[in-house]
């Protein structure tokens, strides 16, 4: 049992690395009222290149190291 609470932290906690970040840029965006193209493709650009270094830094292992 304590395997599975322990994929189960890693998984949560590699979903959040994912969201948050991307969902904070979006917030500000909505905030500040940068509703222009540029303002989302630059978001857009910047959260797929996030998520592309986490996911290769989690299949490399550097992420959670054992």
């Amino acid at each position: 049992m304590p395997q599975y609470a322990r994929i189960f932290g890693r998984a949560t906690a590699l979903a959040l690395i994912l969201t948050l970040p991307p969902l904070l840029g979006l917030f500000y965006l909505w905030s500040e009222r940068l509703h222009g193209p540029l303002e989302i493709v630059i978001w857009l650009v910047s959260s797929l290149l996030w998520n592309t270094l986490i996911l290769a830094l989690f299949v490399k292992g550097k992420l959670f190291p054992e």
